[in-house]
């Protein structure tokens, strides 16, 4: 039933964004002071049982100290076990991902982490495990 209501919700959401942002796949997940997140719904598949998707975030304030502008995360997520790490995060110096990635761009996994609830990374999971239900 919860299942139900988070795709009702999405749904709803999705015929009230901008339509640049559908144009390229990004939906707004979270917006504050320092960035503003962003997820592909477009780019979630499933690689040996784990759900992978990329989310971006546009920097608002240097919360990086490289002056980059943007950056893009690719997320691993265990949806049996309730974790998620990243593994991959280039940083861009333009916003919204576009141009190439910054030489200080991290590669390379993250620690499993387990999403706090209600937070940002709640609700990725959250809805990557009910795509992942779904396809």
């Amino acid at each position: 039933m919860i299942a139900v209501t988070i795709r009702k919700l999405i749904a709803a959401a999705m015929l009230f964004l901008p339509i640049q942002a559908l144009a390229v796949n990004w939906i707004e997940i979270q917006d504050s002071e320092e960035a503003t997140l962003y997820l592909d719904v477009d780019s979630p598949f499933t690689d040996e049982g784990y759900v992978m998707v990329w989310t971006m975030g546009d920097i608002k304030k240097d919360i990086t100290r490289t002056g980059a502008r943007s950056f893009r995360s690719l997320w691993q997520i265990d949806c049996d076990r309730k974790r998620m790490r990243v593994l991959q995060m280039p940083l861009y110096n333009s916003s919204m991902g576009e141009g190439r990635p910054t030489a200080s761009s991290k590669s390379g996994k993250t620690d499993w982490e387990y999403p706090i609830p209600q937070s940002v990374n709640s609700t990725i999971h959250g809805l990557m495990c009910i795509w992942k239900d779904d396809n």
